[in-house]
């Protein structure tokens, strides 16, 4: 548990530390080498850095809700598939948290699904979807024994 816990999952594979890979095992920054790279780096997770349960509005009501009614649903925590930035800091829009963080990156504007494959900063809080101001919401599931 320890090397998970981590702003990125230590001990792990380089490709997998800095570019977890999709759902089909290609690294996600790049899922198609022969073009350049895409802006897909949120993942759901709901998480606080510890891998922990953010609050009770960061999971978009147990993942089975994405219509986008942030009174209703709330707004998803994300972390990042690939580290953001190179110094570790902190985004002020989207709930705070390390933007290089695989667990808890930042919080997106809504639970609607979108998509936004070019870098457009932070989540636009106008939009009420995942990955507004870049990214798509990737759904990451991890199962540990007890």
């Amino acid at each position: 548990m320890t090397d998970i816990a981590q702003q990125r999952p230590a001990n792990a594979d380089a490709a997998i530390k800095n570019d977890f890979p999709n759902e089909d095992g290609v690294p996600n920054h790049r899922p198609d080498p022969s073009v350049a790279a895409v802006d897909n780096h949120d993942m759901l997770t709901g998480s606080d850095a510890t891998g922990k349960l953010l609050d009770a509005t960061s999971n978009c009501l147990n993942w089975t809700s994405a219509l986008g009614d942030t009174a209703k649903e709330g707004k998803p925590r994300v972390g990042h598939s690939w580290p953001r930035s190179t110094g570790g800091g902190s985004m002020s829009g989207g709930g705070g948290g390390d933007m290089n963080n695989w667990m808890s990156a930042l919080t997106e504007s809504g639970c609607k699904a979108g998509a936004n494959l070019v870098e457009m900063g932070g989540p636009m809080q106008s939009a009420v979807t995942v990955g507004s101001g870049g990214g798509y919401g990737g759904f990451y599931c991890f199962a540990m024994k007890p």
